[in-house]
């Protein structure tokens, strides 16, 4: 009896002393799984801290803006210069006229050659039923003369460069009653070589039609022609033609 006592005592202790090392076992699980728990814990808490924020990278704004095309200034007309002067300084115009009728040729030359002219021949006893007021023969001309040259102190020679006339030779048009007619510029027959006198220049070798056309009531007599000239001539040589001025 005493034995089976002790065989029961026995028992019961070794079932309690499992019952502590399960008891034991079950914590030390628990407290193991605490701790991994907590770690884990640790571990995503270090995770949030230390994982660096993503930031989205910022686009610079691009500007464009437009090439700039330089452009060159207007063209511009360039300063009028004067002629080169290859003449003396020549009066406003000379006269190509008999001092006779009523018929005239002005021209009119610049320090280049270059030449502007006008003749007008006017009948007022030639009239008609659209032209009441008589009849006009008119050219307007210009020119240059080129090939100048001087040949002596009062005297310079050039030749015909070009002859341009205004309107058709022969049409006609009516004008305040008046009929005109286009015609050749008198005075610049068969042009070609053309001599310059200035005042001054001799008269006892100058060309005898020169000094017919120039010898009129309002110039001097034929009779009485000064020993130089008193004023500008322009010769046509190919045309005989006698012009004054100034």
């Amino acid at each position: 009896m005493k034995r089976f006592l002790l065989i029961l005592i026995a028992l019961s202790l070794l079932i309690g002393l499992v019952g502590c090392v399960d008891g034991f076992t079950i914590q030390r699980d628990e407290e193991a799984e605490n701790r991994s728990e907590k770690t884990e814990d640790r571990d995503d808490d270090d995770e949030d801290e230390t994982e660096p924020s993503v930031t989205e990278p910022t686009v610079p704004e691009i500007t464009v803006t437009e090439p700039v095309v330089e452009t060159e200034p207007p063209a511009t007309e360039p300063p009028a210069t004067e002629p080169a002067a290859l003449l003396p300084e020549l009066p406003v115009e000379f006269l190509f006229m008999s001092g006779v009728g009523g018929w005239a040729t002005s021209l009119s030359i610049g320090p280049d050659g270059t030449f502007e002219g006008y003749y007008m021949d006017s009948d007022m006893g030639d009239t008609g039923e659209d032209y009441p007021n008589g009849t006009m023969y008119e050219c307007a001309f210009s020119g240059k003369f080129a090939d100048i040259q001087k040949v002596s102190e009062f005297e310079y020679s050039m030749r015909l460069e070009y002859l341009d006339q205004e309107g058709e030779i022969g049409s006609e048009r009516i004008e305040d009653g008046v009929r005109i007619i286009t015609s050749d510029p008198y005075g610049m027959t068969n042009p070609d070589e053309f001599l310059l006198y200035l005042p001054g220049r001799p008269t006892a070798d100058l060309p005898e039609e020169f000094i017919d056309w120039v010898s009129m009531p309002n110039v001097w007599a034929a009779d009485a022609v000064p020993e130089t000239l008193p004023f500008f001539g322009l010769y046509n040589v190919g045309g005989a033609e006698g012009f004054f001025g100034g």
